[in-house]
């Protein structure tokens, strides 16, 4: 999954090209299929084929969700092509590798994007799997308390949101031992920080 800064800062990057009413609703859809570490339900509940197709996108809250959709799958995508080592790596370091490097492009991306006007008001909007409302909301609760008045992301920070999640201590330390190793060398930030722009234009394409 991408993160929540690189997640907002797509979504409000693209609103202006896609045809958006109610902007609280959109933005709490694409933060919503994330609240699935806290609701419990399994990927394919959130993360399906059909929430990639347009014609999902029938309410601004589903137009959220389904931005949210594309953009993990292009990022993987673009990760992918930029770093061929992690087609070499077995499941479990790729995924670590991964969320390393996704880590490390929502630090620039939080640069980039008001994540406090973005999450002003988020609130529940729906409950589409039947989930505990309070829990979507303890999910968007957690991630503005996380980010909030931080131009600038630390190691901390991101150890508190994968908690919050419920990762694994041990897959934790690992993500966030291999994220310092990563951000050591130089080549490896420029190339993330250039995935953005990628990433817009790829979702542009699509459409």
């Amino acid at each position: 999954m991408a993160l929540p800064a690189t997640h907002m800062r797509f979504a409000l990057e693209l609103a202006g090209r896609l045809p958006v009413g109610s902007h609280a609703a959109y933005l709490a859809g694409t933060l919503y299929p994330d609240s699935r570490w806290l609701t419990g339900l399994g990927r394919e509940a959130t993360h399906a084929d059909v929430h990639l197709q347009r014609r999902f996108a029938t309410t601004d809250f589903r137009l959220g969700w389904h931005v949210h959709c594309q953009c993990d799958q292009i990022q993987t995508s673009l990760l992918r092509q930029t770093f061929p080592v992690l087609d070499k790596l077995d499941d479990t370091r790729r995924w670590i590798h991964l969320s390393a490097l996704k880590m490390i492009q929502d630090n620039g991306d939080r640069e980039a994007v008001d994540m406090a006007s973005g999450m002003r008001g988020l609130v529940a909007f729906e409950t589409p799997n039947s989930e505990d409302p309070e829990r979507i909301r303890a999910y968007y609760n957690g991630v503005r308390d996380i980010y909030a008045g931080k131009t600038q992301m630390r190691p901390k920070d991101y150890r508190r949101l994968w908690e919050m999640v419920g990762l694994a201590s041990e897959r934790l330390d690992a993500i966030m031992k291999e994220m310092k190793c990563l951000s050591a060398d130089r080549d490896n930030m420029e190339r993330v920080h250039d995935l953005f722009p990628k990433m817009r234009a790829a979702f542009i394409a699509r459409r």
